[in-house]
């Protein structure tokens, strides 16, 4: 007993004059503020108790409205679409049968992701009898017995009722003989129309909705009510004894009132989607006293663990002090002068090094709770992201599965399943963008990104850019204005690839968030550099869109982050565009800089400090001063930016803003003796390939020697064999560059003739080794290679393809086209096979390989194995035909291009 009482923690409390001034002290005051908290919890935790119980609601009646606004809004646009579907007739047609089978099929592609819905029909006043369904023809009395099992009755009240409808609206029937129930919704043809002619019909099985509404009042006793836009009731539920009277759903939201002497609360939401009304009554005086029982026995649990608390302290800290206070005393007794226990030591300066570790330890412990904060959040934002993602590529892949089983239906008519096919095109190309966009950031997270270095020449770059764009722009009804600063170098050295991507995502947001007849801008300049041979270049995007938030503009680049305000969420996109565009220009060295306001529109500034190529300075010795350019345009901005083009090199200009004024522009400047040289037109809507501005100009004595050029921003709307016969001579990209307006006053722009990179290339006598193991894949390679005229020998492993090589003759074959992923034998051996082949054409053949991954490492692998370049996959016409026509000249082979 005495060695227990000895080590007790009261022997170090009484031994040490710190630990009784300091800790007891401690104590004391962490007990007297427990039962303060205590007391203040206990006196409010019944209005507490009533917030969080109408808090909890309120979020339940959100779900709620959410789920049933959702589906309503689905069903309508199922609705909607049928009634513009052309496979439904408002009257009935010829071959009733064959279109009641193709309504039937369409109504089951309707129903595809949408299981919520249990029938599906459509009816029409002129075939009273006759209603089409998912599963097939019946009659509407048949319907009503079939599905549902009511009798002849029964029916004709459901048949009355059906064809009384005049617009759009839902219903609850409850089917007592067969025990279901059903919310319906029927839908007048034409919509909203007095005089319907057919009705489309959708019953949705309670027992969908039925859990959400029940829900509101799992441990609660009251009533749920929906009544639509017009305020009749729709549904009524509850779960007490006495009803509420209909009148007290008036109260306002969150308002209380007492009924029979019980308090009730009302809650309420209004759709945004349909106007519909979800009501709950909810009645809180037979719950608060079961929830205070609860509390109570929280609060008392709650201090028996705050006092098991404080004793734990108290051992943990005499535990700590022990070692101390004993030091402390034996030293304390091994003095001369006979000091207390504590005297020779300062106990206080020794705690508080202990406690300065333990406070060490916590920082560390802080460190990594926010570290795991910070993954978990990113975790949150990636599975969100997914959950998107999951969205954005069901949407391309519908259209492509819908549009293809359409076009199948249809091939006896050629111009249908060409708009078809179109479609499948669009939706393929976005899909194809969305999981190009998902490897990018996937590669720059993994750090494995690099980036290669080409000659980028600025005027070609923009002008690919402006054509890309022009089909969105025309869709929107947008104008694109791209002006150029004062660019002295136009040839940098840059990731082509990258670069365009940062272009084409910022302003193919600026498309897509700007509205119908909105204004785009591009400005390039150039800043001067103290790097010798490096330029400072400035790209500044703007427009006039609906803008965003100061909160989402400072996230707009994070990752897997996408803006949730009203009408933008549905906005297609990954979600990425931004977060890759802040990335490669972080690669290449430049900076980003986003400014935004909501309704005004938002501006990117993107700043690169790029290499510039050898030979980027055009030659500009030649002496233009009396040489006078006459520009003709709508738009002063692109005419001012095109006068300074010309004037930076010398020339005289002068610029007409309607045909009267360059007509007498022209004539003034013939009768001086000084007749405008060259003549801009810039192409404008009423006038796109310059004829009419031509037929104009040319009476008003220019002189033989005016040379007529068209500036166009849409090179494809230009018809150029009428526009040649009218006198045009030559044709440039809007915007201008100084090299571009050098080539104008020294006669260099070339002439450019009806074909376009998309047409096919003649090759006829020319031979191709296709490799390729994925036999859709080798058909489309085979077909497009047809069109060119050149004879293609196939093999489906590499293994086949050296075997191929050796059993033509020498200098057969052109080219090869080899596949990197084959059975048997890789791409990359059997390339080194051919290779090391003792035969004069085996190191000279061009072999590309033909590849998904075109990441610059797989290009590097392409090279060190023998190959001269690589074609991506999926297959792009025009850069096969370009590599088919630069791979047989590179041979030396058999065709002239």
């Amino acid at each position: 007993m005495g060695s227990k009482n000895q080590n007790s923690p009261l022997k170090y409390i009484k031994s040490s004059q710190f630990v009784r001034s300091v800790f007891i002290r401690i104590a004391v005051i962490f007990m007297l503020v427990l039962i303060a908290v205590v007391a203040i919890v206990f006196s409010s935790f019944t209005t507490e108790i009533n917030k969080s119980l109408i808090s909890e609601r309120e979020k339940q009646l959100d779900v709620m409205e959410n789920t049933i606004s959702k589906r309503m809004a689905e069903v309508s646009s199922i609705a909607y679409s049928i009634g513009n579907d052309t496979s439904f007739f408002l009257e009935s047609p010829d071959k009733a049968s064959y279109y009641g089978y193709e309504m039937a099929e369409t109504m089951k592609r309707y129903l595809i992701g949408n299981d919520f819905i249990e029938y599906l029909a459509y009816y029409r006043l002129s075939e009273p009898d006759t209603i089409y369904t998912s599963k097939g023809e019946m009659s509407f009395k048949g319907f009503w017995s079939a599905y549902l099992g009511l009798n002849e009755d029964s029916a004709e009240k459901y048949i009355s009722m059906t064809q009384s409808v005049t617009k759009p609206g839902v219903r609850f029937m409850n089917f007592e003989s067969t025990g279901k129930a059903y919310f319906s919704y029927i839908c007048p043809l034409p919509q909203f129309s007095e005089t319907p002619q057919a009705f489309v019909l959708m019953l949705i099985p309670f027992s969908q909705v039925e859990p959400i509404i029940e829900s509101q009042l799992t441990n609660c006793s009251g009533e749920v009510a929906v009544f639509d836009s017009s305020g009749n009731e729709i549904y009524r539920t509850g779960n007490l004894e006495e009803g509420v009277p209909v009148e007290l759903y008036t109260t306002e939201n969150g308002e209380s009132f007492m009924h029979d002497g019980k308090r009730f609360v009302v809650q309420k939401k209004i759709s945004e989607n349909n106007s519909w009304t979800y009501v709950s009554v909810i009645r809180l005086n037979d719950i608060v006293s079961r929830v205070a029982v609860k509390q109570l026995v929280f609060i008392a649990l709650m201090m028996v663990l705050m006092i098991a608390a404080v004793f734990v302290l108290l051992r943990s800290v005499v535990k700590q002090y022990k070692p101390i206070n004993e030091l402390a005393v034996g030293l304390s007794s091994e003095s001369d002068d006979g000091k207390e226990a504590g005297a020779v030591i300062d106990e206080k300066s020794l705690l508080s090094d202990k406690f300065a570790v333990l406070k060490d330890d916590s920082m560390q412990k802080q460190k990594f709770e926010e570290a795991y904060y910070a993954a978990e959040a990113a975790n949150k934002a990636k599975s969100a992201f997914l959950s998107n993602m999951s969205h954005d590529i069901r949407t391309p892949m519908n259209a492509i599965v819908g549009m293809t089983q359409i076009a199948l239906k249809h091939l006896d008519d050629p111009p249908y399943v060409k708009d078809c096919l179109q479609k499948v095109g669009v939706a393929s190309q976005y899909l194809l963008d969305i999981i190009n966009n998902v490897l990018d950031m996937s590669r720059i997270e993994s750090g494995h990104f690099t980036l290669s270095q080409d000659v980028i020449e600025l005027p070609r770059f923009i002008g690919r850019i402006i054509t890309v764009l022009n089909q969105s722009l025309e869709v929107k009804s947008q104008r694109l204005i791209v002006e150029v600063g004062d660019v002295s170098d136009e040839k940098i050295i840059g990731d082509n690839v990258r670069l365009t991507q940062v272009f084409m995502n910022i302003l193919s947001n600026s498309v897509k968030f700007t509205p119908n007849g909105g204004t785009v801008g591009l400005r390039i300049s150039q800043e001067a550099s103290e790097d010798e041979g490096f330029g400072n270049y400035v790209f500044t995007f703007s427009d006039n869109g609906i803008g965003m938030s100061p909160d989402f503009v400072q996230k707009v680049f994070d990752t897997f982050t996408r803006d949730e305000k009203s009408g933008i969420s549905k906005i297609e996109g990954t979600g990425l565009g931004m977060a890759i565009v802040k990335n490669f220009v972080d690669l290449m060295g430049g900076t980003i800089v986003c400014n935004s306001k909501p309704g005004e529109g938002t501006v990117f500034t993107v700043r690169m400090h790029m290499k510039l190529a050898q030979g980027s300075d055009e030659n500009e010795a030649e002496d233009y001063t009396d040489t006078s350019v006459l520009i003709f345009g709508d738009e002063k901005r692109v005419c001012d930016n095109q006068s300074r083009m010309f004037e930076s090199v010398g020339a005289k200009t002068d610029c007409a803003f309607s045909l009267l004024d360059a007509v007498k522009l022209s004539s003034r400047a013939a009768s001086n003796g000084k007749p405008y040289k060259y003549v801009i037109i810039n192409q404008s809507e009423s006038d796109k390939s310059g004829i009419r501005a031509v037929a104009q100009l040319s009476g008003a004595a220019l002189g033989a020697d005016a040379t007529y050029i068209l500036a166009a921003r849409d090179m494809f709307s230009v018809e150029r064999s009428s526009a040649y016969n009218a006198g045009i001579a030559a044709f440039v990209q809007i915007p201008l560059f100084k090299s571009t307006a050098l080539s104008i006053l020294n006669n260099t722009v070339k002439r450019q003739d009806m074909t376009d990179n998309e047409n096919t290339v003649k090759l006829e006598g020319a031979h191709v080794l296709l490799v390729e193991d994925d036999k859709i894949n080798r058909e489309i390679a085979r077909t497009l290679i047809s069109e060119t005229g050149a004879q293609t020998v196939e093999a489906v492993n590499g293994r086949e393809a050296v075997d191929a090589f050796r059993e033509h003759g020498e200098g057969y074959f052109d080219v090869i086209l080899m596949d990197v992923q084959m059975p048997v034998m890789n791409g990359y051996d059997a390339t080194v096979a051919i290779r090391s082949i003792q035969r004069a054409d085996a190191s000279s053949v061009p072999i590309y390989a033909m590849t998904a991954n075109t990441f610059d490492e797989d290009v590097r692998q392409v090279r060190e194995a023998g190959m001269n370049g690589h074609l991506g996959k999926p297959y792009v016409p025009s850069e096969l035909f370009e590599l088919l026509a630069n791979a047989v000249e590179q041979g030396g082979g058999k065709n002239s291009i």
